[in-house]
């Protein structure tokens, strides 16, 4: 190595003005052996041996060079005019850490200059030379550190035969070099890198440009320059090596009116030139410069006639490498072949001089199209482009498969060629398949039916576009082309206000695995309706998702905006609200509060304080068949009530009135007020033509919300409705009813239905009518069971009332009974008001003619059985052929029967009857009798006397196995109630029964019902407290089994009472 330094005796370049050639030989005389421009000087020393030298230098000298080069060890190089030079006193200095040592003089005196060698450590056979007019020498190969930052000449000799030339030089320096003279500012063969391949021998100058020091430059002089090798058309050229940096050389003749050229190599190397005539030295382009391993070529169409030079540059050592030349006139026979949709071809060989072409019709409105290929063994390229059949680099590059998003319709090409020689090459070329989303119609997404396409119409408000059972999928919409990725568009659950109307995409990132869901779209919008302050306004819905709108002017200083829909039927509908625009189910300033009547959705309200004055719009979404009212009610108007249409539910306090308005038009036969549940106590007042004050025409003041107010025949105009909190309330209910006939919106009931569970307040009053056909000779009304107290109203062709009925039954429970014998032909009502609350009761309304036989189901309890004085009710069963016995069990009401016979014998044909409490049980073993088509009669215990609320049932059995003569019948759904002592019973469970529960509750159906009792079940055989599927033990009187597809037959439940009062039901669902 070495460095140059300048002494601090002189600054460089710098000094007197040289001598005249006349002065020269007074120079003062120095020490050591005459140098001579341009002659080395071997010399070997020991460590610290000096060795001088002196060189005369003439006038006129531009520079002058030192140079210490070779050898072995070593010395260091320092320079003096006119005096010996020393560690401290030099002209220049070079101390490197090896024999590499140059000293360089700007413009020199004339005069004897000292050369001073020092051995920094033993060093041998290094050769000193000085050089007169000439820039410091490079030694090829060498890295020399140069220490000074100011631009430097040197120069280097390049050999003959050479294949590289390249200068490195480190930091920000620059290098620019010149073959034979210097380079200047705009005369050099290489600039900033220099790097020339096949370089041409002689002196290349150097000129270094650096603001640091030190520099590293480096000169390469490497590789050798093949002899060129001329080859023949499709000529393979094996075995192939070569040393790092060598260029190989080929020639290849080829004649005019070729299609393409191509060479093909066994391996990627760096770098193949293939171009018409030598390109060094000078620049050439590396055609294989994008590729990094493997078999490989270069392709030129349609190549110029002439030589072609084929050159391999190592940039590392080349072993056994192959190379292949071919020149062909034709790379396709003309032919496209067709393609359908994803149709795999497969088994595809070939070369790069041959040219396959395909093609593929994509749809409007895909999504993509998809290019999935296979390779084989070599490197097959494909390029694919839309409209006109690819050259080789024009489209899209799909080698190892593309994807274009959202592809033009029409033929799109794809070409198919040799990178090398290839085979086993398979590709496909497809499109999803798309599918179009239909308004509010669910579709299952998964699989391949993953994109869609909804039209939305002129004139929507929003469109909404949501995925079920998502489980990490998505869908994402986009308008006018298709999404790309998950961030492209809107993602599910979406919402559009006011969207653009045309055309959206939607695709589907669905996970493979994942649950399958479903997709659906929908828009809505329609024109705004008005809407006045308080009036109702109804409306009808289909089956389909609507959406409607209106419009209220809300003017200024309101205190409050009420907006009330309710509906009937159907799925619940939903109602927003927003100021100043339309809203969507995603914009909006309130969205309704659901309220339901009887566990059953009945409505949504908007309850906005202090209103901004301007135009409110209201919108109501219904996704169901339902009928339908909207209101909206500013707090300076009284609301409009709309009938069959309950109000929300409301709440007030003591003193506290809220009033309503009623329309009753002309011709209505019955108009009803009615106010019920909740807690606390309002009261109820009507009246005609005016808000109720301290008159009315009718004020019902029950101690609750149950509140009744009925008009028959009443005037047509405007009733008014005011509630008062007679006591603080809540959850209270208000509803009106019209009627054109008495019978209008009452429940019917067939000849023998039971209403069952029956229940209601104190208070309460509800209706129901039977239709009496001609010729029958009685009517009988019933109730009976349960807890609490209901009485019994009935009348013919008009709503019974208070005052009027044909019968009124009003016992103090709810043993209930009108009978009516020839009725009239016509419509019945029948009126249950309660007297206290009320439940678990069962109503009956039975027809029939004289000595009418009542056909019995084997274990089917029938209830409400009328027997009139000096009667007997005959019932038909028939018994299966494998029973020998059949029971008759009568739960009894007033003036129970207990003389049971067969009605179709005429001797030993009374059962022996067993009473416990309320419950007779009349087995009968087939002693003098058989199964079979059977009636059986009953009789009451006093015959001039009339029975009724008996439940009879009739059971068989077989003996050993359910010949229980202990366990009474249950009706399902039906309570027995007000047990105080242990129970045995048995319901018989139909086939198709999904569910079956048994439980026992206290008179409040709550924790605080005081008592303790066990149940016991068991399916098929009695139950007992060793014998039982299911044994509740809670603490109480509550208790419960429960099953899920009960076994079909007879199921039997006992209770072991400790204390209290209960009631037992079973139910089958």
């Amino acid at each position: 190595m070495w460095s140059l330094a300048v002494g601090c005796g002189r600054t460089e370049g710098t000094g007197d003005p040289p001598l005249l050639e006349s002065q020269v030989e007074s120079a003062v005389t120095l020490p050591g052996t005459e140098l001579k421009d341009g002659i080395p000087i071997t010399i070997s020393g020991a460590t610290g041996s000096l060795t001088y030298f002196y060189v005369n230098l003439p006038a006129g000298l531009s520079e002058v060079s030192f140079a210490l080069m070779g050898g072995t060890g070593n010395a260091n190089l320092a320079v003096k005019r006119g005096e010996i030079p020393t560690n401290f006193l030099y002209d220049c200095s070079s101390r490197g850490s090896d024999n590499e040592e140059r000293c360089n003089v700007q413009a020199p005196v004339a005069d004897t200059w000292s050369v001073r060698i020092e051995g920094q450590s033993a060093y041998a056979n290094a050769k000193l030379v000085v050089y007169f007019n000439q820039p410091l020498p490079l030694a090829p190969n060498v890295n020399l550190f140069h220490y000074s930052n100011k631009p430097t000449m040197f120069f280097v000799d390049v050999p003959a035969g050479k294949g590289r030339f390249k200068i490195d030089s480190s930091g920000t320096s620059t290098v620019k070099a010149r073959l034979g003279a210097r380079p200047t500012d705009t005369l050099y063969d290489c600039d900033v890198t220099c790097d020339i391949f096949k370089p041409k021998a002689g002196r290349y100058y150097v000129l270094l440009t650096t603001n640091k020091s030190p520099t590293q430059i480096l000169p390469w002089v490497t590789g050798t320059a093949k002899t060129p090798v001329t080859l023949t058309n499709g000529q393979t050229v094996t075995g192939i090596s070569a040393a790092k940096d060598d260029l190989v050389y080929y020639t290849l003749n080829v004649p005019s009116g070729q299609s393409r050229l191509v060479v093909e190599t066994s391996s990627v190397i760096r770098s193949l030139y293939v171009q018409r005539g030598d390109p060094f030295p000078g620049s050439a382009v590396d055609c294989l410069a994008s590729y990094s391993s493997g078999p490989a070529s270069c392709t030129f169409d349609n190549p110029q006639a002439g030589t072609w030079y084929l050159i391999l540059r190592a940039n590392s050592a080349l072993y056994n490498l192959s190379l292949t030349a071919r020149v062909v006139a034709s790379t396709s026979n003309g032919t496209v072949t067709p393609l359908q949709n994803s149709q795999q071809v497969t088994g595809l060989s070939g070369s790069p001089v041959e040219d396959r072409y395909y093609s593929i019709t994509v749809p409007e409105g895909m999504p993509y199209l998809n290019v999935q290929t296979t390779q084989g063994t070599g490197v097959a390229e494909m390029f694919v482009q839309h409209g006109t059949p690819p050259k080789r680099g024009q489209g899209t590059a799909c080698g190892t498969g593309c994807k274009f998003q959202a592809p033009a319709p029409g033929t799109w090409y794809i070409l198919v060629r040799g990178f090398t020689t290839f085979s086993g090459l398979s590709f496909s070329t497809g499109y999803p398949p798309v599918y179009a989303l239909s308004q509010d119609q669910p579709v299952q997404y998964g699989g391949d039916r993953l994109h869609y396409f909804f039209d939305v119409p002129e004139g929507q408000s929003e469109a909404n576009f949501t995925l079920t059972n998502e489980h990490g999928n998505w869908a994402v919409v986009k308008y006018g082309t298709w999404p790309t990725n998950l961030s492209d568009g809107c993602r599910t659950p979406c919402s559009l206000v006011n969207p653009q109307p045309g055309r959206y995409y939607v695709t589907v990132y669905f996970t493979p695995g994942i649950v399958y869901g479903m997709l659906a779209a929908w828009y809505g919008g329609g024109p705004v309706l008005p809407l006045a302050d308080g009036i109702p306004v109804a409306f009808t819905a289909s089956a389909l998702r609507e959406f409607r709108y209106w419009r209220i002017d809300v003017p200024e200083g309101q205190a409050q905006l009420r907006v009330d829909h309710v509906f009937q039927g159907g799925t619940p509908s939903q109602l927003y609200v927003r100021y100043g625009a339309v809203p969507a189910t995603s914009l909006f300033t309130c969205k309704g509060t659901s309220w339901t009547y009887n566990d059953v959705p009945a409505g949504r309200s908007c309850v906005i304080d202090n209103p901004q004055a301007g135009a409110w719009y209201v919108l109501v979404e219904s996704k169901a068949a339902l009928a339908g009212i909207v209101r909206a009610t500013t707090s300076s108007t009284l609301p409009l009530m709309t009938p069959g249409f309950e109000e929300q539910p409301f709440a007030g306090s003591p003193t506290s009135e809220r009033v309503w308005k009623v329309e009753v038009p002309s011709g209505l036969s019955d108009f009803r007020v009615m106010l019920s549940g909740g807690s606390g106590n309002a009261d109820l007042y009507v009246k005609y033509g005016e808000v109720p004050g301290t008159t009315y025409d009718c004020a019902s003041t029950h101690p609750n919300n149950e509140e009744n107010c009925e008009f028959a025949q009443p005037q047509a105009g405007t009733w008014y409705v005011a509630v008062r909190g007679t006591e603080s309330f809540a959850g209270a209910r208000l509803v009106t009813t019209f009627a054109t006939t008495p019978g209008e919106g009452v429940r019917a009931l067939a000849s023998g239905e039971n209403v069952v569970a029956f229940k209601g307040a104190l208070g309460s009053v509800q209706y129901f009518k039977v239709e009496v056909p001609q010729g029958k000779n009685r009517l009988m009304v019933g109730m009976s069971g349960g807890r609490g107290n209901a009485d019994l109203a009935v009348r013919q062709g008009a709503r019974p009332t208070l005052t009027e009925a044909d019968c009124r039954s009003e016992d103090p429970t709810n043993l209930e009974v009108c009978v009516f014998e020839n009725p009239t032909p016509g419509t019945w009502l029948i009126r249950v008001e309660g007297l206290t609350d009320f439940k678990d009761v069962v109503l009956t309304a039975r027809y029939s003619n004289t000595n009418e036989v009542i056909p019995l189901t084997l274990g089917t309890p029938v209830p409400n059985i009328y027997i009139g004085p000096n009667e007997a009710q005959v019932f038909s069963v028939t018994i299966p052929s494998a029973a020998d016995m059949m029971r008759v069990d009568i739960q009894s009401g007033v003036n129970p029967p207990t003389d049971v016979r067969f009605a179709d014998m005429s001797y030993s044909n009374v059962f022996t009857c067993t009473t416990s409490g309320r419950f007779t049980l009349c087995p009968d073993y087939f002693t003098y009798s058989s199964p079979g088509q059977r009636r059986v009669s009953i009789k009451s215990k006093t015959p001039a006397t009339a029975s009724w609320g008996n439940m009879v049932t009739i059971n068989d059995g077989i003996d050993g196995w359910n010949n229980d003569t202990t366990y009474a019948s249950l009706m399902n759904g039906v309570a027995v109630t007000e047990l105080t002592d242990n129970g045995r019973f048995k319901i018989e469970v139909p086939s198709g029964a999904t569910k079956l529960t048994i439980t026992t509750r206290g008179p409040t159906e709550t924790s605080s019902d005081p008592g303790q009792l066990i149940l016991y079940v068991q399916g098929l055989k009695p139950a007992s407290s060793t014998k039982y599927n299911c044994a509740s033990t809670n603490t109480g009187v509550s208790q419960g089994c429960t099953w899920t597809n009960p076994t079909v037959g007879t199921w039997y439940l006992a209770t072991e009472w400790t204390s209290g009062s209960y009631d037992v039901k079973a139910l089958f669902e």
